[in-house]
């Protein structure tokens, strides 16, 4: 037997509800029109703060509706077959960042309907999930615990960027050739970066870096715009991941100028 459709109530003259509800009957005078909160069997009596659940998943599941299997990302295997150097001036300075786990974390062991449950279970309105057995959410404390990560510091603040400042910043953090920064900006169609544009570049730059031996300053230049991308690789696949799937915003580089402060960021 299929499960019961959901109930939708808009503007309807006052009347006492059907039996069985959990809704309460409207006040008004008889012959005013109220406005009832729209409600669904099986989700919430008043959708007022969950404002998008006629289209979140759990409303489909009740309702029996057929829907597209959920495709989850895990960029875990990126960050681990991306190679990266032994040397001091690496793991030191990726060890001071405070993100050094985020190298080895992943969700690839994880059982797909696991996922599944929480996300059918999250709703962006309150940012928390809702399970059977009541409302949980991710505190601070959890992100401190499960990813190491720091919660105090300073918050993070930026504005999107134009197609020539992502450029711009291309080409002063990372050391990308002029040409290339366009292209990528162009080929993504707005201030993003690649992963694939990524790997290539501090490839480049850790060879780059074997090059200039015995000239300090050189080596440093390249150290620091090998550093750059490795931590905006880690931060796109890791930490600010999103459905695209193949690229990261380059908005991120404006943490990683002084490499040395990225643990002062909350």
């Amino acid at each position: 037997m299929p499960p019961p459709r959901r109930r939708r109530l808009g503007t309807i003259s006052t009347s006492t509800p059907d039996v069985g509800s959990n809704v309460p009957p409207t006040q008004g005078h008889e012959d005013e029109l109220v406005t009832e909160p729209i409600w669904y069997l099986g989700g919430p009596v008043d959708a007022s703060l969950l404002t998008r659940y006629d289209e979140h998943a759990a409303r489909h599941i009740w309702d029996g509706e057929s829907r597209d299997p959920q495709r989850f990302y895990d960029h875990g295997r990126k960050i681990k077959d991306l190679a990266h150097s032994d040397e001091p001036w690496f793991q030191e300075v990726l060890a001071a960042s405070g993100m050094r786990d985020l190298c080895v974390l992943g969700y690839d062991t994880i059982h797909n309907g696991m996922l599944a449950a929480f996300a059918e279970r999250w709703h962006p309105e309150t940012s928390s999930f809702h399970p059977p057995h009541g409302e949980i959410t991710i505190t601070l404390d959890d992100v401190a615990c499960l990813l190491h990560l720091p919660i105090r510091g300073t918050l993070l603040c930026h504005s999107w960027l134009t197609k020539a400042e992502a450029q711009d910043m291309l080409i002063a953090e990372l050391g990308a050739d002029p040409d290339d920064a366009l292209e990528e900006v162009e080929r993504t169609r707005g201030a993003h970066v690649r992963f694939r544009f990524l790997q290539r570049q501090y490839d480049a730059e850790l060879t780059a870096e074997l090059q200039a031996e015995g000239d300090e300053l050189e080596q440093a230049t390249h150290t620091e715009r090998a550093l750059r991308c490795y931590f905006l690789y880690l931060i796109g696949t890791q930490l600010f991941v999103d459905t695209s799937s193949t690229y990261t915003y380059i908005v991120y580089l404006t943490y990683l100028s002084d490499i040395t402060c990225i643990h002062e960021y909350n």
